[in-house]
């Protein structure tokens, strides 16, 4: 009997058990979460995109260049002497107006030499007047001989005085010239500026003797300054020279001076093409002329003056293109062609006309328009009509995936 109940209590022990695991699945199954089935996505290239836009500027042509001096004058007197004034703005770095006396030889001997040409010339017109008179004599005399004198021509001309009075005539113009030399050479004592200039070199002193082989200083015009710039010979086209392609005016340029933070503009114009090539980089080279270069410079340059030696920034604006459409140069591809993101994200492969580059931008026609998206990003395999997505775009499903829905649990429940 003992027996029986011993195996009805295994069996009853083996049913509950049974019962509880299966509660416990019951449990478990309906508290989980199933995970959501995720779309699969198109694998499209990411891609930096700039927009292309439409070119109505002149084109730029940028150089590196020196800044020269536009006319240089050394000082030397016409006449000899012991100098008794020297300017004080004679110095080097010293500033003169166009003709400010930067000089003074002793004018007194020269003084002398004018009151005796001028006493010549009193000489002169007494002779002169007395010659007529005597002519007036001649002439009277003549008539009362009538026909009874039969000279020659030059005989009549000596007894008239008209030979004497043309002599006279003579040397009153002599005495006259002598004068003006006179006047002229006093007033060569005094050494005058030729134009508004810049003083790099005084080389004499107030008490020397100078002469015509004397030089005294070196003046530059400060009424303009010249800079040497190099230029790509495949640029030229491009720019407005005078005497080249019927142009009168040249084009327009931008000279900047950068020293540290500090920054000084200028503006000048293409005055001449050099003849000659840079013997250094082989490039062309252009005479750019900055009218007023010490005077108040653009920007924030009031310590930064345009100095001569000075290597500046020089940037010349060209023709304007028109119908051109600009794109970073980094975006042209070979054989002049561009890739652009369509507006329904593909990559298409357009081939343009390279019109004009810069080291930034290029200006190119065909077939591209303003505004649509040129990558200028790489693209490790680029095959037309492949999908591409900026980084800020999120990825494109698969055509004909549906939207996910969760996975229903085991007792039919989603």
């Amino acid at each position: 009997m003992s027996r029986n109940w011993y195996r009805a209590g295994k069996v009853l022990l083996f049913v509950v058990i049974i019962l509880a695991g299966w509660g416990i699945y019951r449990m478990l199954a309906h508290g989980r979460r199933h995970p959501q089935r995720q779309p699969r996505h198109k694998l499209a290239a990411v891609v930096e995109v700039v927009p292309a836009r439409a070119a109505q500027r002149p084109l730029r042509v940028t150089g590196m260049g020196t800044v020269l001096p536009a006319r240089t004058v050394a000082v030397t007197p016409e006449v000899s002497g012991r100098l008794v004034f020297v300017s004080a703005s004679l110095v080097p770095g010293g500033r003169v107006r166009r003709g400010q006396v930067l000089a003074r030889i002793d004018p007194r001997d020269y003084e002398l030499q004018v009151k005796q040409r001028q006493a010549q010339v009193v000489q002169a017109k007494a002779a002169l007047a007395r010659e007529r008179g005597l002519k007036s004599v001649a002439e009277r005399e003549w008539r009362m001989l009538g026909r009874e004198v039969q000279p020659t021509a030059e005989g009549r001309r000596l007894a008239l005085h008209e030979v004497q009075l043309e002599s006279a005539q003579a040397a009153l113009a002599s005495a006259q010239a002598a004068l003006e030399q006179a006047r002229l050479m006093l007033e060569k004592t005094s050494l005058r500026a030729p134009f508004n200039a810049v003083v790099t070199e005084k080389l004499v002193d107030r008490g020397q003797v100078v002469g015509p082989a004397t030089r005294i200083a070196t003046l530059v015009s400060s009424d303009a300054f010249w800079v040497r710039v190099a230029v790509p010979l495949d640029k030229l086209s491009a720019l407005e020279i005078p005497g080249r392609g019927g142009s009168t005016v040249g084009s327009p340029a931008e000279i900047v001076l950068q020293v540290g933070e500090l920054r000084a503009r200028r503006r000048g114009r293409v005055l001449q093409l050099l003849g000659d090539l840079d013997p250094r980089g082989k490039t062309a080279r252009l005479l750019i002329e900055v009218n007023d270069p010490l005077g108040e410079p653009e920007g924030d340059g009031r310590q930064v003056p345009l100095l001569l030696g000075s290597y500046v920034a020089v940037h010349i604006d060209g023709q304007v293109i028109e119908g051109a459409v600009a794109v970073p140069r980094k975006a042209l591809r070979e054989n002049d062609r561009l890739w652009v993101k369509s507006p329904a994200g593909k990559l298409e492969v357009r081939q343009v006309k390279l019109l004009w580059a810069s080291d930034r931008e290029a200006f190119v026609s065909g077939e591209v328009r303003a505004g649509e998206q040129v990558i200028v990003s790489r693209i490790a395999t680029p095959i037309p009509g492949m999908p591409v997505r900026t980084g800020d775009e999120e990825p494109a499903p698969e055509a004909g995936e549906k939207k996910p829905r969760p996975v229903a649990d085991g007792d039919g429940r989603s």
